[in-house]
């Protein structure tokens, strides 16, 4: 695949295009190929459990909840595989936990304080989830300042934090102002895009090339993805690139 598309100029409509209805299907099982799979064996075939995603945070442990249930004899052994393509994942070690669930109790907080950079409380932004939002760059932060429900004897506290919004895979991408939020479809999002954009013309034939190749792996086998994608494509760039 060429390498044409200007990422700080188009990164931010084209991956707009990507989440379109026409495209969102193929894009994620196109990035999924990278992904660790957790399966076990029901005594017929494998079934996926969960996934651990590549990223940043990988040198972290990972739970993935396993449904013995679906065993076809609960007293055979229980095989659990991961496959994904070679040299993304290194595993340091695997455990699995047999114990009773510990009584759990869930409650929902909502923040006193959300400062941005320890300076401007943007509580009413991130309360606001339909249309406002806290545009961060790299370095920023907002921390969350929520009241601290009492803690009954014998537990201990942990918590999780729910997010929405989205980021740019390139931090160096630039938004144009003329699209926001709205949902648009494929067409309509290239058109306003070349519409603003002058240069945006010169991304399409890699966008057409991509949804092409996404087309020819979608819900292909591992090893038919790994060789169409990563072979063919993915390691003839990186051998341009250390060239050039």
């Amino acid at each position: 695949m060429n390498h044409g598309i200007n990422g700080r100029k188009n990164l931010w409509w084209v991956e707009k295009v990507l989440n379109t209805r026409f495209f969102k299907s193929k894009f994620t099982d196109f990035v999924s190929l990278v992904d660790l799979k957790v399966e076990l064996w029901d005594g017929k075939e494998w079934r996926e459990q969960g996934e651990v995603k590549a990223g940043m945070v990988l040198p972290e442990e990972f739970l993935i909840p396993i449904d013995t249930g679906i065993l076809k004899n609960s007293s055979e052994k229980i095989k659990v595989r991961f496959r994904t393509i070679t040299g993304f994942f290194e595993i340091d070690q695997v455990h699995i936990d047999f114990s009773e669930n510990e009584p759990v109790k869930v409650k929902e907080l909502k923040p006193d304080k959300a400062l941005f950079n320890e300076k401007k409380d943007v509580l009413p932004v991130i309360e606001d989830l339909n249309n406002k939002r806290v545009k961060m760059l790299v370095g920023d932060k907002i921390d969350l300042v929520y009241p601290a429900p009492d803690l009954a004897e014998g537990y201990e506290r942990g918590f999780t934090v729910a997010l929405t919004g989205y980021y740019h895979t390139d931090v160096h991408a630039r938004e144009n102002p003329f699209m926001k939020n709205e949902e648009r479809g494929f067409l309509e999002t290239v058109k306003e895009a070349l519409t603003a954009i002058i240069d945006a013309v010169k991304a399409l034939p890699d966008l057409f090339r991509m949804n092409s190749l996404m087309n020819s792996v979608y819900d292909a086998p591992l090893e038919e993805r790994a060789e169409k994608v990563i072979i063919n494509n993915v390691l003839p760039w990186v051998d341009r690139e250390k060239q050039e």
